[in-house]
């Protein structure tokens, strides 16, 4: 079959690619070793866009990684019958945010900053400046201030969204952005992601061990390669749900 991968992060994009590796090699593992497309903002941020893009792929079979607000790309395409979908701290707008996340609380205050944010850098959004202008840049790609923006804006909206059942989910009890129970009832295969130690990892923190915050990273000299124990924790419990959702598949194909 003829089949393809998208990885859909969240916010500023998350981090390299390389650090969502062991996610991808469970769905090549399961579905097939397919091409893989990182589905990042560029200059702009627009889910509904995002989603016709992956419908007009020939693909006869594909397959979604969403991260975070990628879920918002997701849930456009949850009911296509060529695709699957996987969450992995999904984000929906703030009736999936825990009501004590500072989202919930400043929703309205993120809301008109972000409006004025991108409203100023729309026309600087193609300039590739970085760090003024041109957003963040881990490992080649481009995100502007205006893609960044518009993420934020839709963090602190879609109050009310209509949210589609999907193939899987990983959530965190750790997790302090969105509510757990809310992102396990978007499925029958959910999982919790937890350490070795019984603690439990951060929102969708793929970040390596000991290194500092995202932006933060873009000025340290220090190799970054190893795959951090939140991250660990995530492809456990991801493995977990893409092996239940494909072996009722399977049961359901043969009854």
């Amino acid at each position: 079959m003829n089949g393809k991968i998208y990885l859909i992060p969240g916010a500023l994009a998350g981090t390299e690619q390389k650090f969502y590796q062991p996610l991808i090699d469970v769905i090549k593992e399961s579905y097939g070793d397919w091409p893989v497309e990182n589905l990042r903002a560029g200059e702009d941020w627009d889910p509904a866009e995002f989603a016709d893009q992956i419908r007009e792929d020939n693909a006869e079979k594909k397959v979604l990684i969403c991260i975070s607000l990628g879920a918002l790309v997701g849930n456009i395409l949850a009911n296509d019958e060529d695709t699957d979908v996987y969450y992995v701290c999904p984000y929906l707008g703030v009736d999936s945010v825990r009501r004590n996340s500072a989202v919930s609380i400043f929703r309205g205050v993120i809301n008109v900053m972000m409006s004025i944010i991108m409203f100023i850098s729309k026309p600087f959004k193609k300039h590739r400046f970085w760090p003024l202008f041109g957003g963040t840049k881990p490992d080649g790609w481009f995100l502007s201030i205006y893609a960044i923006a518009r993420q934020y804006k839709a963090a602190s909206t879609n109050a009310g969204i209509t949210k589609n059942k999907v193939d899987g989910v990983v959530y965190s009890l750790g997790d302090k952005i969105v509510d757990p129970d809310v992102a396990a009832s978007l499925t029958n295969y959910a999982a919790g992601a937890s350490r070795g130690s019984g603690e439990y990892p951060k929102h969708a923190n793929f970040r390596p061990d000991k290194v500092g915050r995202f932006l933060l990273r873009a000025f340290s000299k220090t190799p970054l390669s190893s795959f951090s124990s939140d991250g660990e924790a995530y492809r456990k419990a991801f493995s977990s749900v893409v092996e239940a959702s494909l072996r009722n598949k399977a049961s359901n194909s043969t009854l």
